[in-house]
């Protein structure tokens, strides 16, 4: 299986277990012979899922090794890009103490949002040439 595939089997097998967990929780404590689902065997099966999530994370993560620094870049140009769009940059009117006041911003909307799209560009560089990578490494 290629590292593509794999990605998809590890989201597979988490949403699996959680719905495993779910069903445990749910059904575990019920009035006898009216339980849906055996809760030993949903526990058998939510540890077969988590050793298979852990098998498959380690075979993910021992691809993913040569490639780490652009999915560290990828994860931080995101969360740099989302910060930036917090940052306020119109003016804002106050009145601190008795005389309005207007402040200023020192990096104005259009700097800000040129920095995000270049941000943004970046993201989908790194994104094409990690989905290639993903495509290319077998697991």
């Amino acid at each position: 299986m290629n590292l593509k595939q794999a990605l998809k089997e590890k989201n597979r097998l988490k949403g699996k277990f959680t719905v495993l967990q779910q069903k445990l929780r749910k059904h575990n404590v019920a009035v006898e012979n009216e339980r849906p689902y055996d809760p030993n065997a949903l526990l058998e099966e939510l540890m077969r899922t988590t050793d298979e999530m852990v098998a498959l994370k380690a075979r993910i993560h021992r691809a993913n090794a040569e490639r780490c620094d652009l999915i560290y870049k990828l994860a931080e140009l995101k969360s740099l890009a989302k910060a930036l769009q917090w940052i306020p940059a119109a003016p804002v009117w106050t009145s601190e103490g008795k005389v309005p006041l207007q402040k200023m911003p020192v990096i104005d909307e259009l700097r800000l949002d040129s920095i995000v799209e270049d941000i943004g560009k970046q993201i989908e560089t790194i994104q094409d040439e990690l989905d290639s990578f993903n495509f290319k490494t077998i697991v």
